[in-house]
């Protein structure tokens, strides 16, 4: 077992690192901004980065997974494919973003910045041409590709940062950013890959991509309205001001679960491709649900006893939250990570994007929910609560979709998933009722005993999956 574990590390460490800097970086750029920027060039940058993300996800259709899934023996004619579906999703994508620039501007009383809106365009028209191959390469466990690409864009986007807001400070650099890590993803993929580029718009593989990615718009708009709708919200209804508040505390809870989400997912989908015996399938399945709610729960019990221990430090007195806002920016993280995982890897395994679809949809009702609790409440812990409200009806969902996939690991996964929420939800009480959270002792002193009895429990299946083949694969 300790060899196993040992090897996933060694193979795994790249897809850390790259993880580690998809939070790193969005980190630094706030930390940067926050510093040098009022509270009203902090919203408008805040806006843009939303904007971006909002664009990109609801039109995420997932090229490089269609690769990823695809025999080997077809690798070629489904990387062309994928190339020129991601051409030509961003062509569309970007026109959109143009066409929405000066509406968008109006919509937040910032129409003489309309020009900044329009400049995201020209980042979404960059970033499809990137080389997927990189990307593919981690059907082998091999991310070191993705690690060396990485550390080229986030290089060049920190770079501009730090030349625009010494050239003029103001929510320009943001772009600027954005911008040079498009050019950096693009530049390096190329650089990196083996294949040549090629883009290939007639073939059979063109139309199986866009049938493989198409439900994952539904699923993406839902993705996008229950993570960003809730920024347009705050900014729309309670200022600029207030959202470059909301969006410090969001980038220290929410930002670090891409990091979370990513290696849950690409290692349990690898991990799932490469099982081999439906004994051993079994076990992955049962180790995939069991995992996850540990990892989310730990995350967000992080969350409740550190936030406003280290944000205040790091940003400045001016983002210290409120003792509800903690609880409920802890609980709505652990019930985010494990409304996505491990549902999404083991739908995406069995080919059921459709039904990831679904599950995403439900998140739709976070617009509504954030809207109506801002508008009866007035502050920014309402629409943490509207997210976590749809966050946990897209987890029922998710759970009465993948039933059948589970097959006899569904109670592993539910009976995990309920032990730990428990855990979660008396931390996040002790919050609101004791000095947790607040007082670093009492804190870290939570934080120790919740890894503790993790720890313990581990230990009592842990040994049995291993005997039912769950770590055989990781060699």
């Amino acid at each position: 077992m300790i060899l196993a574990s040992a090897r996933a590390l060694s193979r795994t460490l790249p897809l850390v690192l790259v993880s580690a800097m998809d939070i790193g970086v969005p980190f630094i750029r706030m930390l940067a901004l926050s510093h040098v920027l009022g509270l009203t060039q902090l919203g408008l940058a805040s806006l843009l980065a939303a904007a971006v993300a909002t664009y990109e996800q609801v039109t995420e259709i997932a090229v490089y997974r269609y690769v990823l899934s695809s025999p080997r023996e077809v690798f070629q004619d489904a990387l062309a494919a994928a190339h020129a579906l991601a051409v030509t999703r961003g062509l569309i994508v970007a026109g959109v973003a143009l066409a929405l620039a000066y509406p968008m501007a109006l919509i937040f009383n910032s129409g003489e910045d309309w020009g900044s809106f329009a400049m995201l365009g020209l980042i979404i028209f960059i970033r499809p041409f990137e080389h997927l191959e990189p990307r593919i390469a981690e059907r082998d466990y091999n991310y070191a590709i993705q690690l060396k690409v990485a550390l080229i864009a986030y290089s060049l986007s920190l770079s501009a940062l730090a030349v625009s807001l010494m050239i003029a400070p103001s929510h320009v650099a943001i772009i600027a950013s954005l911008l040079g890590q498009a050019i950096g993803q693009v530049v390096g993929s190329h650089w990196l890959s083996k294949e040549p580029y090629r883009l290939r718009f007639r073939s059979p593989e063109y139309i199986k991509a866009f049938k493989f990615g198409y439900p994952l718009i539904a699923g993406g708009i839902g993705v996008a309205v229950s993570g960003q709708a809730d920024r347009f919200l705050v900014g729309g209804m309670l200022g600029l001001p207030a959202l470059a508040v909301y969006s410090v505390l969001l980038l220290a809870a929410l930002v670090p679960i891409t990091m979370v989400q990513r290696i849950l997912n690409t290692v349990t989908v690898a991990m799932l491709i490469n099982a081999g015996e439906k004994s051993a399938l079994l076990a992955r399945m049962k180790l995939a649900g069991r995992i996850a709610p540990l990892v989310a729960g730990a995350y967000a019990v992080g969350v409740a006893t550190l936030l406003n221990i280290v944000v205040p430090i790091v940003f400045g007195p001016k983002f210290v939250a409120s003792r509800w806002m903690v609880a409920l920016l802890a609980m709505s993280v652990f019930i985010r990570i494990v409304r996505f995982e491990p549902g999404n890897s083991i739908l995406l395994y069995r080919g059921k994007t459709k039904r990831l679809a679904l599950t995403n949809l439900v998140a739709l009702s976070s617009v509504v929910l954030a809207y109506f609790f801002i508008r009866i409440w007035g502050n920014t812990e309402a629409a943490v609560l509207g997210r976590m409200g749809s966050d946990f009806l897209a987890l029922l969902a998710m759970l009465y979709v993948t039933q059948e996939a589970y097959g006899e690991a569904f109670s592993d996964a539910v009976g995990s998933l309920i032990a730990v929420a428990s855990v979660v939800a008396l931390v996040c009480l002790s919050v609101l009722e004791t000095r947790v959270g607040a007082a670093p002792g009492a804190s870290l002193a939570v934080l120790a005993g919740f890894f503790l009895i993790c720890g313990a429990w581990v230990a009592t299946f842990a040994r049995r999956l291993l005997r039912e083949g769950a770590f055989s694969a990781l060699r």
